[in-house]
């Protein structure tokens, strides 16, 4: 119900203020009085069309507002639809401004005219020689029959359960317009797939195998340049070790002269015991590296395939193309489980639709017994009234 109306540089009126009670509220006056501003006030909160004519003081805006008690209107769904912010006090607004816009508000939320329109034709009703809105709405006229009939629970589950039944059959469709794109991306998907799985990539490989593939690619080189280093540490009489071994002898025999001389055959032995370590790794290193063509071109053709794959998936590593390789498993396997997913929610809406052709039966049964009694009573009560033929 209405609990207040508030009106500012609106037709005659400067400003006005109007609070109303429970119960019944009458207004009344000689004609000219102003009963009908306050009812053209009324009705641009309901969604009329306004204009400037309607501004006391052309240099303002008009303001109209008022306020509304509707927790028993059952009308969270009318707000949740709309985006609006629902409170059981309810604040419309309509602002008329001197360019002649107009503005309307619901809970401070701006709205068009038609949801404004679409609200205020479920707060109020307005009865008048030629107008009663409500007998002309079809809902007000099921609301009457549902409650001769005793329908209302029964309505109340049949929009419940209508509410679930859009929401599954929504959900249903989104399902299989992406079971469809799925479906049509399934064959390249795993294509893909396939092509990175036979590559048979394994975390950390380029680089060992890049390594492999230098040497392999520059043996004749490795061999020449190693030969020559492990010539100059070893070869007789002039080589490094043989120096450093003349060196270490003649510092050994002066050693015991002086903590300088000792400390220098301390430094002299570490440096022979390292190039010993270095002559005998480069002597392995020269030993192992042999030429071998066959596996030379496995590892081109290996790295070949993994620079290949990593241009056409736009990566640099390996590990960036497993990702991609569990990625597209992981599609191919969603597939599997919207087939699932889709499969329950046929048969929820399935089930849902057949609640709701019950209910739907059971509410025409009540409602068509109803309606007898019901016409024939209001039959009767409008005869009373000196219509008998109505």
């Amino acid at each position: 119900m209405i609990t207040a109306l508030s009106i500012e540089n609106y037709a005659l009126i400067e400003k006005l203020s109007v609070n109303f009670s429970s119960g019944f509220t009458v207004i009344t006056g000689e004609t000219g009085a102003g009963k009908s501003i306050l009812l053209g006030a009324l009705g641009l909160i309901l969604g009329n069309r306004a204009d400037l004519s309607a501004l006391k003081n052309s240099n303002e805006k008009c303001v109209i507002e008022a306020h509304f008690s509707i927790s028993s209107y059952q009308l969270q769904d009318f707000f949740v639809a709309n985006d609006l912010d629902y409170d059981a006090e309810t604040i419309i607004r309509r602002e008329i401004l001197p360019s002649g816009k107009s503005r309307a508000f619901i809970n401070d939320t701006p709205v068009n005219l038609s949801e404004l329109q679409a609200l205020g034709a479920r707060l109020i009703d307005v009865h008048s020689q030629h107008e009663t809105q409500a007998l002309n709405d079809d809902d007000f006229q099921f609301q009457l029959v549902d409650a001769v009939a005793g329908n209302i629970e029964i309505v109340t589950t049949y929009q419940h359960t209508l509410k679930a039944y859009r929401k599954a059959q929504t959900t249903l469709q989104e399902k299989q317009v992406a079971r469809a794109q799925a479906f049509q991306e399934q064959d390249y998907h795993s294509f893909l797939w396939e092509e990175l799985v036979a590559a048979q990539l394994v975390a950390g490989s380029q680089e060992e195998m890049e390594s492999q593939l230098e040497k392999l690619t520059h043996v004749e080189l490795i061999q020449t340049q190693l030969a020559k280093v492990l010539s100059a540490l070893q070869s007789e009489s002039f080589g490094v070790v043989d120096q450093l071994k003349d060196s270490k002898n003649a510092l050994s025999k002066i050693a015991s002269f002086s903590p300088e001389y000792h400390l220098l055959l301390t430094r002299i032995s570490s440096v022979l015991i390292e190039i010993d370590d270095i002559a005998a790794e480069l002597q392995q290193g020269a030993e192992e590296l042999q030429a071998d063509p066959e596996t030379l071109q496995n590892l081109q053709d290996q790295l070949q395939t993994i620079y290949t794959l990593q241009k056409k998936h736009q990566v640099q590593t390996i590990d960036a193309l497993l990702e991609i390789q569990e990625s597209l498993q992981s599609k191919m396997v969603s597939l599997t489980t919207l087939d699932e997913e889709i499969v329950q929610l046929e048969q929820e809406v399935s089930w849902y639709l057949q609640e709701l052709e019950q209910l739907a039966q059971t509410l025409t049964q009540n409602r068509q017994a109803a309606v007898g009694p019901l016409v024939g009573e209001m039959q009767q009560i409008v005869a009373n009234l000196g219509m008998p033929n109505a």
